[in-house]
């Protein structure tokens, strides 16, 4: 197989891929969204209503997005509710913590002559 022929088939392939994911945002085509990337997800009727600009701005930021999901979240065991653990919990509002004091010295005792 020459190398021009096996570069433009990876090209097709990835040409490809690309369209599917933008099917997925849409919700058509053979790929879905994971629960991680499920808010890029519009309808349709949604989507005919955007512009063309509106449209590769909506992808750019589906492409862009690695899905990362918070450190701090919380799953009920049944999965029915996701809560975000905040590290603040248990504090008084407007609670913080107070600065160390600097070192201080204080004097020796003066000497009795």
């Amino acid at each position: 197989m020459d190398l021009s022929i096996f570069i433009s088939k990876v090209e097709q392939i990835v040409e490809g891929e690309n369209m599917e994911r933008c099917r997925a945002v849409r919700g058509t085509g053979n790929l879905s969204l994971t629960e991680q990337f499920k808010h890029h997800q519009m309808s349709i009727d949604l989507w005919e209503m955007l512009t063309e600009e509106q449209r590769e701005r909506k992808i750019k930021k589906f492409l862009c997005d690695y899905g990362k999901s918070h450190p701090n979240v919380v799953v009920t065991t049944d999965g029915s509710r996701t809560l975000i653990k905040t590290p603040s919990a248990g504090k008084k509002p407007c609670q913080r913590k107070r600065k160390r004091a600097e070192r201080s010295r204080t004097p020796s005792a003066k000497r009795k002559l």
